[in-house]
């Protein structure tokens, strides 16, 4: 997060960041199969966002506050669980 704010302070970029885990469900072509997502979520990683909708925008909220990010990939296996996501945060 770091550093993602201090290339914005320094240029005008787009920053996106990959979430390779949406709750425990792994994306398989961004982390491998045996990712331990617990671990993961205890180290308060870049790479998962929560399962909960509200939680994933809350999260995606406070990483485009703090690092500056514009863009979120997922995986397609996460695609329906984060539409909701998606449904609220547009626009904003």
């Amino acid at each position: 997060m770091e550093i993602a704010a201090d290339l914005r302070s320094r240029a005008d970029l787009e920053l996106a960041f990959h979430a390779a885990v949406v709750g425990d469900a792994v994306s398989p072509f961004m982390a491998p199969p045996d990712t331990d997502t617990g671990a993961l979520r205890a180290a308060d990683s870049l790479l998962q966002l929560p399962a909960d909708p509200g939680a994933a925008a809350e999260e995606i909220l406070r990483r485009r506050e703090e690092g500056g990010f514009s863009y979120v990939v997922v995986g397609a296996n996460a695609a329906d669980r984060l539409a909701p996501v998606v449904a609220e945060l547009a626009g904003r």
